[in-house]
């Protein structure tokens, strides 16, 4: 992987105190609109360096809506950890586990308002024009009972797919087009494909034809095109249709707990991959998974979080994790292990973090 030389990594400049008793935690201070924290010179660089290319974090984000099978995705909140607007300013991209959130009441996509969530969708702005965060859709590969309706404006008419009776090319291919201008609509930045249960010929028969539209090689080649899977992996003919494919490297659930095991897929390369660990799951939940095999580089005990990190200084296009939102509570400040797996990713590239508040980083 080619890398910037420098590291303009917001973290480093919110390092959270150590836990203990004579020195207490330094509580996160969250920027919101006309209450910045730090200078526009920092906003305006920590978007520069997410523009560079270095290792990414990556995490499935759910507490922004309330729990699944509730009859609105619009959330009353309680806590700022549930909040987008309380993300690591050095997050690279969030997946929207539990939908899209819209800030009208109604549009094509969700005419009954269920995906109405103007807070959620005031800080997902936010952080995408102020962090440079991207947010991408997460799109259903699992099952087949998929409906939904596609405005053909130059034939003048609407088709309507279900894929519990038609499971042809045709209708494949016309999710994939549906999910394009969803988020385009949205506002967001593209979409990650969750292929689990399709063969590989419908996954890539869905993910050429959204390449169409969002993704490399696309009209709009700045949009993410993402697949990521758990175990079958899809078919290497999609390589130069996505930015990157997400390994599900859950370690409670599959057992990885050294790199030995995290080989690419065949038709892939290990620099297209993102490794993620569920957050809640393991020996230690805390930390981030199963315990590696390898200790750390100081020869401390090491967890899959920070194993896959450290993996991606050299190795892969990232890291990140399945429900990270939970990492906000934990007991040593909000994001801990987050924030500081960033910064061990980004290690081999990392300046003098000062420079990063004064807009005067060198090339």
């Amino acid at each position: 992987m080619k890398k910037p030389i420098f590291f303009a990594i917001a973290c480093c400049i919110a390092t959270l105190a150590s836990c203990t008793d004579e020195e207490p935690i330094e509580v996160q201070k969250i920027a919101s609109p006309g209450n910045e924290v730090l200078p526009e010179s920092y906003y305006e660089n920590l978007r520069a360096w997410k523009k560079t290319d270095h290792p990414i974090s990556y995490m499935y984000h759910a507490a922004y809506a309330p729990l699944e099978g509730s009859s609105s995705l619009n959330k009353d909140y309680t806590s700022i950890g549930d909040r987008l607007i309380s993300l690591p300013d050095s997050m690279d991209v969030v997946d929207l586990w539990m939908g899209v959130p819209m800030g009208t009441e109604t549009d094509a996509y969700s005419p009954d308002g269920y995906d109405y969530a103007p807070q959620a969708y005031a800080d997902m702005q936010y952080c995408r024009e102020k962090k440079g965060i991207k947010f991408v859709a997460h799109a259903d590969m699992s099952n087949y009972g998929h409906v939904f309706t596609i405005d053909y404006p130059n034939e003048g008419q609407y088709v309507d797919y279900d894929m519990n009776s038609d499971q042809s090319e045709t209708c494949f291919r016309a999710y994939g087009k549906w999910w394009a201008p969803k988020a385009i609509d949205r506002n967001i930045d593209g979409v990650d494909f969750d292929f689990e249960g399709w063969s590989q010929q419908r996954c890539t028969w869905t993910i050429q034809e959204a390449n169409k539209y969002i993704g490399p090689n696309s009209e709009n080649p700045d949009m993410l095109l993402i697949v990521d899977y758990f175990s079958g992996a899809p078919s290497g003919d999609i390589r130069n249709n996505i930015n990157f494919l997400v390994r599900q490297a859950y370690s409670a659930q599959t057992g990885i707990t050294s790199n030995s095991r995290l080989s690419a897929p065949s038709g892939f390369t290990e620099d297209m991959i993102v490794l993620c660990e569920q957050w809640n799951q393991g020996s230690n939940k805390s930390n981030g998974g199963n315990k590696w095999s390898d200790p750390a580089p100081d020869g401390s005990v090491m967890y899959s979080l920070e194993a896959y990190a450290r993996l991606s200084q050299t190795r892969y296009r990232g890291f990140g994790g399945f429900y990270l939102d939970g990492d906000y509570y934990f007991v040593k400040g909000p994001y801990y292990n987050l924030r500081r797996c960033i910064q061990i990713a980004n290690e081999p590239v990392v300046e003098e973090g000062e420079q990063f508040l004064t807009g005067n980083l060198k090339p």
